[in-house]
This record gives C-alpha cells, structure tokens and sequence, in this order.
C-alpha cells in the first residue's frame, strides 16, 4: 500500500486507538490441512489526523484487510484490500482503494486501483536543481483507475496486460509562483489511456516481507491518442529486488529502480518523479522530476527478540528495528551525470500484525541532501506494509 501519512511541513500521529482484530479459519482433520488451515484473515484499521498550511486539519481512515482466494496449498499467498479516505476543513480529499489479488496455487495476480484525489501539491519546476524557494503550491484534482493481470506461464514467472485511465486537472492557487511563468507541456491536465504490458518473475518467499528470493518486475504503459487519450508516449519501468535472510534475526534488501518517460508528448505532470514513502525516502514527492529517474536503496531489518514465542498481538518479538540507504537522480534525455545523483538514508521501525503474511505497520524518517543556503531535505513516514 502506498504511503499512508507523508510529512511536510505538517504533523501526522496514529491514535492509540489503533487495533487489530482477526478471525480464523475452521479446524481441519489432518495434519496437512491443519496447517494450511493455519491461514488467518486480518485487518487493522489506523485512524489518522494532520494538519498542514496548505490543508488546514486533516482527519480520516485507513485499513488494510489480508484474505485468501484459496487455502488449497502451502504456499498460496495472501491477498489484501487497501482503503485511505481523508477531508480536510479546506474542503479537499482523498479517497483510495486498491486489491492485490493472488488467485489458487498463485496462478494469477491481479492488480486493482480505484484513486479520486482533489489535494494541492508542490510544484519546484523540472530538472534536478530545483529551489526550495520556487516552490509553488498548486491544485491537483485527479481521477485513476486502472487493472492489472498476470498469469503464471512457468515457475515464478509471469506474464501480464493492464488497462489504465488518469484524468488530471491541474491550476495554480496563486498567479505569482513558478507555476504560472513556467512552460509546461500539458500544463492544465488532461486525460491519458495506458495499455500496459508486463514480465515479471517473482521467487519470494513471502511477498509483504521477504526473507528470501528476488522480484524482477519490466512495466511498459503505452498511451496513443487512437485509445481516448490526450498524449502519445511510452513509460518503462524497470524495478529489481533481492532479499537474503543473514541470520535468524537480520534480512538484507536490495532495489534497483529505473523509469523512463519517452516519445512525441511529455505531459509534466506524468513526468518520473522523485522521492515518497517507498524510494528516495526524505524528499517531498516531485521535488525533483525530469524525463528520466534512476535510483537503488539497500536496507536491513533487524529483528532482535525474533526468537521468543509469540506472546500475541503486544509482543516485542513482532518488533523490527530498520537502517536504510541508497541514492538516485532525474535527468533528462542525454543529461545525466554524477551530479545529478542525490543520497537518502534513515532510520525506521516496524511492526508486524499479522505474523504468517508479514504485514507490518511501518515509521521511517529519511534524510537527504543539502543544498546551499536550504534547510536538509527529511521526511517522517507512517505507511502500511514495507518501502520495497
């Protein structure tokens, strides 16, 4: 699930109200089936608050609900449903759905996404030596649904086909910012039809947080004015993780991550951008943006009481202490140089609420680069589920 609560310049806390509650399956008759029949359904709620210069106070919801399509194997993976709802007394929202379906013996995985957004961001203009001082708080009202399915043709490996809509509307609160005196392609919005095609293969032991394997994703969304669409480009995607377990207690993490925008139209707004929650933690999302993103992070997990039996859902062996760091940059066709590369590294905590699936609660604050005569760039993140 996408960042639930990302800071900047404003102030996000999880109620102590938060809980988790869990149902079981019915017992089974053998030994085999009692161990598949071990799967648990779960879902934890976290009620959320804020409040920022540009949103005023904050308040709502988000959940994550973990199931399963089939309980005919071992190794079946668990599916989840996602949902973030919030309003703020400025009268902006945010609503978000999403499914991350795997269907008997992980045949297919399907992807859905339902995201109706009217929320202002900061706009810093393209290239990555942005100012802080230009940066420009502008409207983004959006709409994006899209759907996702690959199908297992060999072990661990899969093909895939998607569709996508985006509708997006984008303003200036104030004519005075860089917003208004830059030239931007498709500087108002406008509406992008993706087909998308995918190769993934995929080998890890378990998806939420992996102990073991690799995740070797290639992403290809095409968008032609034949398919109602406003631009004609193509987007790649190439994302690449490995995960070893070091001992009982430590597993190391690896990314590599590369996006690419290319072809006649090159709307801004769809333009690969840098930092969030997941990649390049401590820089404000779209702080940084240009044609090209390349970025790699490594982290490791440490569980330090994983030994002790599970007490529960308040026990210390479900506790994960986490360092991080790694490095990435935008440029634009041709532009690239050491320079452009910009470090992050931080601290972070997890907690795991459901023990089997490895779903986790997770904090992390990340620290960035410091640009003459600015503050350093940082962020405090509180999101379900791991950054990679």
């Amino acid at each position: 699930m996408h960042s639930l609560l990302a800071r900047k310049k404003s102030f996000f806390i999880i109620l102590l109200s938060l809980f988790v509650t869990k149902t079981s399956f019915s017992q089974s008759l053998s030994n085999k089936t009692d161990t598949i029949n071990n799967f648990k359904n779960s879902i934890l709620p976290v009620p959320v608050i804020g409040s920022s210069q540009e949103k005023g106070f904050e308040f709502g919801l988000a959940a994550v609900y973990s199931f399963y399509l089939s309980k005919a194997a071992i190794d079946q993976r668990n599916s989840t449903i996602g949902i973030l709802g919030t309003l703020t007394t400025k009268n902006q929202s945010k609503f978000n759905i999403n499914g991350n379906l795997w269907t008997r013996n992980n045949d297919w995985h399907i992807v859905g996404d339902l995201k109706p957004h009217n929320f202002p961001n900061y706009f810093y203009g393209l290239g990555s030596d942005t100012k802080e001082a230009d940066k420009d708080l502008i409207n983004d009202n959006k709409f994006r649904i899209n759907l996702d399915a690959e199908k297992q043709v060999t072990n661990s490996f899969y093909l895939g086909a998607g569709l996508w809509f985006l509708h997006e509307q984008i303003s200036d609160k104030e004519d005075a910012g860089i917003y208004a005196s830059s030239d931007l392609e498709s500087k108002s919005g406008g509406n992008t039809t993706y087909l998308a095609f995918s190769a993934t293969y995929d080998n890890r032991d378990v998806v939420n947080y992996p102990h073991r394997g690799a995740h070797l994703r290639f992403y290809i969304q095409n968008s032609f004015k034949a398919l109602a669409s406003d631009f004609n480009f193509i987007l790649l995607t190439a994302d690449a993780r490995k995960y070893w377990k070091i001992n009982p207690t430590m597993v190391l993490a690896v990314q590599g991550y590369m996006q690419s925008l290319q072809g006649s139209d090159k709307p801004f707004f769809l333009l690969p951008q840098m930092g969030g929650d997941q990649l390049m933690r401590g820089y404000y999302t779209g702080r940084y943006r240009d044609q090209n993103y390349i970025a790699a992070q490594g982290e490791i997990r440490f569980r330090p009481f994983a030994k002790r039996p599970d007490a529960g859902l308040f026990s210390l062996s479900r506790g994960v202490i986490a360092a991080f760091a790694g490095g990435g940059g935008v440029f634009s066709n041709g532009g690239f140089s050491g320079s452009t590369l910009k470090p992050t590294y931080g601290l972070g905590g997890r907690y795991i609420f459901d023990t089997r699936n490895r779903l986790t609660l997770r904090i992390d604050y990340g620290i960035g680069d410091k640009n003459p005569g600015e503050k350093r760039s940082s962020g405090f993140y509180i999101s379900l589920n791991e950054a990679f």
